[in-house]
């Protein structure tokens, strides 16, 4: 092999282990900011039948506080976003199957027996119990580093939609406020 091909091939080699690393700093800086959030849910009853889930986020430490309203049915998207990306079968040394299988059962149901009292208030706060338990129960697995370091999936697509879902529009502000780097730094 000739010094250049030599050189190429080395170069070629080094610009996939910084995009590796480039990677897994983002990642990392992700699973960084997800651990120092603190998340609940409510609920908001906009009509009889409209009925709104509230996620609030606080970042203690900066006493930053927002809150992202979606519909149910974009919580059930999000479920179908997660079940997607964790690829049912892969393998990896993290506790995957698991979190499938959580994913998949746990999210409450959209049915309601016979159409009746899928809007009570009793049903309502079931529904946004078992919301906050998801989202918080989420955030515990993606921000334990065992299990982003036994698997490139969850270290990547599903930490970043679990991000995206539990930061929504402000993920854009972060860089701006100098948020992340203020996280970072702690």
């Amino acid at each position: 092999m000739s010094a250049h091909h030599h050189n190429m091939n080395n170069h070629r080699h080094s610009s996939s282990r910084l995009s590796s690393v480039r990677k897994r700093s983002t990642s990392t800086s992700i699973i960084t900011l997800l651990e120092q959030l603190s998340l609940r849910v409510s609920s908001t009853r906009l009509s009889k039948r409209d009925v709104r889930y509230e996620l609030h986020v606080e970042h203690v430490a900066s006493q930053t506080r927002w809150r992202k309203t979606r519909s149910f049915d974009e919580y059930k998207t999000f479920q179908t976003q997660l079940l997607a990306a964790l690829r049912l079968g892969h393998f990896c040394q993290a506790e995957c199957p698991w979190l499938y299988t959580f994913v998949k059962s746990y999210f409450p149901g959209s049915g309601t027996i016979f159409g009746l009292g899928g809007h009570s208030d009793c049903a309502v706060e079931k529904r946004r119990d078992a919301l906050e338990h998801v989202v918080t129960s989420l955030q515990k697995f993606v921000v334990n580093r065992q299990n982003a370091a036994a698997c490139s999936i969850l270290a990547g697509s599903v930490t970043q939609l679990v991000a995206d879902f539990v930061l929504g529009d402000v993920s854009d502000k972060i860089h701006r406020w100098g948020f992340l780097s203020l996280t970072l730094a702690h």
